[in-house]
């Protein structure tokens, strides 16, 4: 993540290491070093709006709500067999996790797990803006999990340490029920224009339009479907008035369209995939 950048728009995507790509490589490895610089200025500068940033972002991390960037994670949830258990998420495995990381620090077999734990959970947290810049972290923490569970199951077997018991219960309940918007709180945006935009309209508005085009140029296969399960489906979860939104910029594309015959199978793309639309003054060649 540090090597690719804060980029909100970015989909994860993988590199094959090119001529194009490694240059990238060393040109972000060259400006790190000067990356780090600013950071370190800032916080000694302004101690206490960096940290409040950092706060900020600690409560961005510590949720069970998997905000994306290009998939919706709870599309893939409904199709793997365990998914379907409520509480296996995020939340519950880093409850699990902080159980394991306090929980029999005199354990010398798990100081470097432990240790590698904290240094990415710290890189992520310097980078964190979407759900995926956590993941490198999840790996250690899946294994500190599982200590935090055999610890549970001692503490339970000896009746001892109930009130912790009872504690990560709670914790594990807080995070899962604390679900951010996937604009982190932040109401407004700049686009390229150097306009500012309420958050949901920008991203709404560009999900109607993924949607539009991938009914035109994939008819209404399962491939569209799944495109269109991905918009709506992921913005139910985040609140985002999408069906309200995905109508209104369906009519205004759907409109240009000057070909009847092209209007209509658009319309009937779209609708196959489970999207019913409002389809007054379709009939009319007026914009």
């Amino acid at each position: 993540s540090l090597i690719l950048g804060n980029d909100l728009t970015g989909p994860g995507a993988g590199f094959h290491p090119t001529s194009s790509s490694a240059q990238w490589r060393r040109s972000s490895k060259n400006n790190l070093k000067s990356v780090l610089k600013k950071i370190t200025l800032n916080t000694v500068r302004k101690p206490a709006e960096t940290g409040t940033l950092y706060l900020r972002k600690l409560r961005m991390l510590m949720n069970d709500y998997e905000i994306g960037s290009n998939y919706s994670y709870y599309v893939f949830k409904k199709i793997v067999p365990a998914g379907s258990f409520p509480f296996l998420g995020f939340g519950l495995v880093f409850s699990l996790a902080a159980v394991g990381l306090f929980a029999g620090c005199g354990e010398k077999r798990m100081a470097i797990i432990k240790i590698f734990f904290l240094i990415v959970l710290a890189q992520a947290l310097s980078i964190h803006i979407l759900s995926r810049y956590r993941y490198p972290a999840v790996i250690p923490m899946i294994l500190l999990a599982a200590f935090g569970i055999e610890f549970l199951l001692r503490c339970l077997l000896s009746r001892k340490h109930l009130l912790l018991i009872a504690g990560v219960l709670s914790v594990t309940a807080l995070i899962h029920i604390t679900k951010p918007y996937p604009s982190y709180g932040i109401r407004f945006a700049t686009d390229s224009k150097g306009n500012r935009k309420l958050m949901s309209e920008n991203i709404s508005r560009a999900d109607c339009i993924t949607v539009i085009l991938a009914c035109m140029m994939y008819g209404s296969n399962q491939h569209t479907k799944t495109i269109a399960d991905f918009s709506i489906y992921g913005f139910k979860h985040y609140g985002v008035e999408f069906i309200t939104d995905f109508h209104k910029v369906s009519r205004q594309l759907i409109l240009t369209i000057k070909d009847q015959r092209r209007r209509q199978m658009l319309i009937s793309n779209i609708e196959n995939v489970g999207i019913k639309l409002d389809k007054s003054g379709f009939d009319s060649d007026s914009n």
